[in-house]
């Protein structure tokens, strides 16, 4: 009897660090660290606090709470699929109502699944192989189908040109070193091409600047004279900044940095080219739909993020303008890019027609407002250009090369998607539009030659 008082305060709290962790804890909360032993460590609790703990005989032990272990393992089954398919059909998350009818519907298929082939199997096959036999036969239906679609021997009912445009945007990607420096702590390598020149410009950023790479490549392969070689120092999901690093485990953006930093020093490099999705690392919404992409300073145990209008937003950026200053007082050309316009409107997801209906006509109004993105990222733009100002490096807004006046189209005016998703322009559209990258390749005497020339 005297150890009823422990069982129940063992239970009682593991099931307390069980719900902080299930509504305390979201996408941004640096995981797994050590909130990973809210969950673990409750579930112990409540394992230790046996059978006779109050939470567990009078709460767990309930009929309702039963029933859900029973068919807890259809039900992780059955979930997943639907909430998938949900949103495929939707071309996003689907609504609240949506969401609990789907819900629903699991708990009536995993009891299905339960009382018809899981009972079955488990208790009555050694009187029938009939249960047996329709698992065997199940699964042989599923291998066949799965084997069908991936070798396209069954064609789609939404498979139209117009559906194959927009189906071969998705993922269009060139650049040859993505996953050179992914999450990577050690062994950094650069992506590089040589040019006609001695010199190299260095590109320093995440895969928003490994966008780039196409014209920039293309340049070097059309054969004009003055080119200089490109190198690539680049990380995806981390920002070229000093100091910070991703609150997810695996990633080392400081290190990183240092790495593209050093590489930047050398006395061949006479160009540096900054870029990043900033608006992903430094604004609290996700400015035009695009990433968020949550930071943290270096080596801070708490991960707290780092975001523009705080003590330690304001820090990052002194940094990365001291950084700026050393390389332009070493008579280095400094470049920074500014964001390229992002929006859900440029997926070429949501664009798909709608997989409920009979119409293949693709969907989306074909373009963007400039002026809204403008101002979604006018906070952080603002301080790029502030640096730039003080330190004398020079900035180009992608948006003049890619949008019109007051739109950014989504498409060609042939139907074909600019974009491979959200927010990552693809390899062709890059090496028709951004004519900027020139000057950044092209050595300046080359430039003034070709110009004065008849």
């Amino acid at each position: 009897m005297r150890q009823a008082p422990v069982r129940n305060a063992a239970a009682a709290a593991g099931m307390l660090l069980i719900l902080i962790a299930v509504f305390g804890l979201d996408k941004d909360s640096p995981f797994p660290g050590w909130r990973a032993l809210l969950p673990v460590l409750g579930a112990a609790l409540v394992i230790a606090g046996g059978s006779a703990a109050w939470t567990n005989r009078r709460i767990l032990s309930s009929a309702p709470l039963v029933f859900v272990g029973l068919i807890s393992y259809p039900l992780y089954l059955w979930h997943w699929p639907l909430l998938s398919f949900a949103r495929i059909a939707a071309a996003g998350e689907p609504g609240a109502a949506a969401s609990a009818g789907l819900v629903a519907l699991a708990f009536l298929l995993a009891w299905l699944t339960w009382r018809l082939v899981e009972i079955p199997i488990r208790f009555k096959y050694r009187r029938s192989p009939a249960p047996v036999a329709a698992l065997c036969l199940g699964l042989t239906v599923c291998a066949v189908t799965g084997l069908t679609c991936y070798y396209s021997l069954a064609r789609g009912r939404l498979d139209s040109p117009p559906v194959r445009r927009i189906d071969s945007a998705r993922g269009d990607w060139d650049y040859p070193g993505s996953e050179y420096n992914f999450r990577r702590a050690a062994g950094f390598r650069l992506v590089s091409e040589t040019g006609a020149l001695q010199t190299s410009v260095l590109f320093i950023g995440d895969s928003h600047l490994e966008q780039y790479w196409s014209r920039a490549h293309a340049v070097l392969r059309g054969g004009q004279p003055g080119t200089k070689s490109i190198l690539f120092a680049t990380s995806p999901g981390c920002p070229p900044v000093p100091g910070v690093n991703r609150i997810e485990p695996g990633y080392a953006c400081d290190r990183f940095l240092d790495f593209a930093i050093d590489k930047a020093r050398s006395d061949r490099v006479d160009t540096v080219v900054f870029g990043a999705a900033w608006e992903a690392y430094f604004l609290d919404r996700r400015a035009g739909e695009g990433p968020r992409n949550v930071i943290s300073a270096a080596g801070d145990p708490s991960r707290a993020p780092v975001t523009l209008g705080t003590a330690a937003g304001a820090q990052v950026l002194a940094g990365f303008q001291r950084q700026i200053e050393e390389l332009v007082k070493s008579g280095k050309r400094v470049y920074i890019i500014l964001p390229n316009p992002t929006s859900s409107a440029f997926s070429p997801a949501a664009m798909l027609p709608d997989r409920l209906s009979s119409d293949a006509a693709p969907r989306g109004a074909g373009y963007v407002s400039r002026g809204d993105f403008a101002a979604a990222v006018r906070p952080i733009v603002a301080q790029l250009e502030a640096i730039a100002a003080k330190t004398g490096a020079r900035v180009v807004d992608p948006m003049d090369y890619f949008c019109e006046q007051t739109v950014c189209r989504t498409v060609t005016r042939d139907g074909v998607p600019v974009y491979s998703d959200s927010n990552h322009m693809r390899p062709f559209y890059v090496r028709e539009k951004a004519a900027f990258i020139d000057r950044m390749v092209v050595a300046e005497d080359a430039v003034s030659s070709a110009r004065r020339a008849p």
